[in-house]
């Protein structure tokens, strides 16, 4: 009997799995190190744009500038830097107090770093949570897998870097905007990688609290309490509360006092949600809300599409038909990424890669439907593609695999392009937008065709001896 006869395969059962898998080659390794190298070397790129450029490139000097006004009992929602306001919750304000920027002309108080030290730790800082996020959402994702890549591979294989490397890879042009405008919005999506962690090992009274904490950072979080209310996930949405209580409402009154932080809260309504729900209603700022060259929102893609706009991605005047399609199209996108989380009782141990796929999946649409979405708010499509990357490499389908890797490389393609000056003009043609929403068709078609991918093999307890995303609550 030949050795490749298919007698003698039945008789020895299926192919084992090698005993071990493959680390990095010394390619992987190099090419680690030019990675590194390339986060150094762009850090003073962004430092030179930053502070020393006439006009200085980054956003940053609008939340040092907002520090200075609690420091100086200021009105906080009045703080601009560069024509822009302040239009945040206090919490950032607060936690920055040390690294305050005084206005032109302004005294300096003590203990206020330079601007240009600013600078340089806000960009470490904004590294450091870009990784955190991606290890530990990739730690929980890991600790419900029995795939053989990862339980004969443990830390340092081949399939560990895989998780954490190759999605920053893929999100490298939000990654980039973010990084260089000094934004905020690596530190929220580590925020929600560890509240998805925190739920993905059963904790989802932190899981709860992550999610509030993002709601005091940035509002949008807002929306993905339709995901524990769809659940009636009481757990996680008391967390959420009671987040929100102590970061909007608590510390802000310990530190300027209790009028002075209802009154930032009172001003946050008139300024931000106000313009941001009516268009640019009776506020002083909703056309810098939401009329911004780089929208892209649903909605400002729909206004540039039907409106023919004198400038494109503008929307300070929004047609009533276009803001019923957006209104329409937002809600079809939300309920068709929560319905399959239907139920009681938070995330379901059996399908906790489901339900993560799901409040992913959720994330993506958060910005999506948002009146305004400048493209480097899709750092937080980072989720999303981890969680996808988790399940097609589970697989082991060479076929499936280069088709993901053909889909990924037309994504970047398409993120990456607009940035470029001579490809401006895909900005207000809702290029970035659209890659978007075939990235949420892609988490659609496995959550609804694909649900043998979703099945969790680890529960929760042998996930929690794996690893610790919180502490048990």
């Amino acid at each position: 009997m030949e050795p490749n006869d298919p007698a003698v395969a039945v008789a020895n059962g299926p192919a084992q799995p090698p005993q071990s898998a493959p680390g990095l080659s010394r390619g992987h390794k190099v090419g680690l190190w030019i990675f590194l190298g390339v986060v150094i070397l762009f850090g003073v790129i962004t430092e030179l744009r930053s502070d020393f450029m006439r006009n200085k490139h980054t956003d940053l000097g609008v939340y040092l500038r907002g520090s200075y006004a609690i420091r100086a009992g200021t009105d906080l929602y009045k703080a601009t830097f560069r024509t822009w306001h302040y239009n945040y919750p206090p919490l950032l304000a607060i936690l920055l107090t040390p690294f305050a920027l005084p206005p032109r002309g302004a005294p300096a108080g003590a203990w206020m770093a330079p601007f240009v030290v600013s600078v340089a730790l806000w960009y470490i800082f904004s590294v450091i949570t870009l990784f955190i996020g991606v290890h530990v959402l990739a730690n929980a994702l890991e600790a419900r897998s029995d795939d053989w890549e990862i339980t004969r591979g443990g830390v340092g294989s081949r399939r560990w870097w895989a998780l954490r490397m190759v999605p920053i890879l893929i999100g490298l042009p939000a990654i980039g905007s973010t990084l260089s405008r000094g934004q905020v919005n690596l530190l929220l999506m580590m925020v929600l990688c560890l509240a998805l962690a925190a739920a993905l090992y059963s904790r989802r009274w932190w899981a709860g609290i992550w999610i509030g904490i993002g709601v005091c950072v940035k509002v949008m979080p807002l929306f993905l309490l339709a995901f524990p209310a769809r659940r009636r996930d009481w757990r996680m949405l008391l967390g959420a509360g009671m987040a929100v209580l102590a970061c909007q409402l608590a510390l802000p009154a310990l530190v300027v006092g209790p009028a002075r932080a209802w009154r930032y809260n009172v001003e946050l309504f008139n300024v931000l949600y106000h313009p941001a729900a009516v268009k640019k209603g009776k506020a002083d700022r909703g056309g810098e809300l939401v009329g911004t060259a780089d929208n892209e929102s649903i909605l400002a893609i729909f206004h540039n599409e039907f409106d023919t706009p004198a400038r494109p991605g503008h929307p300070e005047h929004i047609n009533d038909g276009v803001k019923a399609a957006w209104i329409i199209l937002s809600g079809l996108l939300t309920l068709a990424t929560l319905a399959p989380a239907w139920g009681a009782g938070g995330f379901t141990p059996e399908y906790a890669l489901r339900d993560a796929l799901v409040f992913s999946m959720l994330t993506l649409v958060m910005i999506l439907v948002s009146p305004v979405c400048h493209m480097h708010y899709f750092v937080m499509a980072i989720p999303l593609i981890m969680v996808l990357c988790h399940m097609v490499w589970n697989q082991h389908n060479p076929k499936l695999e280069a088709a993901f890797l053909t889909f990924m490389a037309l994504y970047i393609v398409a993120n990456t392009l607009p940035r470029l000056p001579t490809f401006y003009f895909m900005r207000p043609e809702g290029v970035v937008m659209y890659s978007h929403l075939a990235l949420w068709a892609m988490g659609a078609w496995v959550l609804y065709f694909r649900p043998a991918w979703m099945k969790s093999v680890r529960p929760a307890s042998a996930a929690v001896a794996r690893g610790v995303a919180a502490p048990a609550g």
